[in-house]
């Protein structure tokens, strides 16, 4: 987990130095493909990236996770924009009470719209294909569930 925290900040630093051709965007997002928690996104009219980390903390339970995607920008028009996602995320549930600890990874594709709403702040929504499996109970799920984010952009 420390080096999967390390590389995010590498990538996170390093996009801080990237020329002034992407936009960027910092918010919240959810799926089961890239993760839960606070995002990172860069894109430009060819492509991006999402970084996504987060945790959840109960007295009996600890998760965490931690997520990137790839973003191919398919269409634009003045407030929205349809791309395609492929992702990848590793998740860790810690229980306290029983000792055990569960590690799994969500692998997906799927289409995702981004829409601009109130000036800087945009709403993604998605759709990926998912596959997830959870080391604890040896079990592969397929899913389409749904992937959204509230991004503000720095203009």
């Amino acid at each position: 987990m420390k080096k999967m925290l390390l590389l995010f900040f590498i990538i996170f630093a390093a996009s801080l130095l990237a020329e002034p051709q992407f936009e960027t965007g910092v918010g919240a997002s959810a799926s089961m493909m890239g993760g839960f928690g606070v995002a990172y996104r860069q894109i430009d009219k060819d492509q991006g990236y999402q970084l996504t980390a987060g945790f959840l903390s109960h007295p009996n339970n600890f998760i965490s996770n931690a997520g990137v995607q790839y973003i191919k920008p398919i269409h634009q028009i003045e407030q929205s924009r349809l791309n395609l996602i492929a992702g990848f995320a590793l998740n860790s549930n810690y229980e306290k009470d029983e000792h055990k600890s569960n590690l799994g990874y969500a692998l997906g594709a799927g289409p995702e719209v981004e829409f601009t709403k109130f000036y800087n702040i945009r709403v993604i929504v998605g759709a990926p294909l998912t596959l997830s499996y959870s080391s604890q109970n040896e079990i592969l799920f397929i899913s389409i569930l749904p992937a959204v984010s509230f991004l503000y952009y720095f203009q």
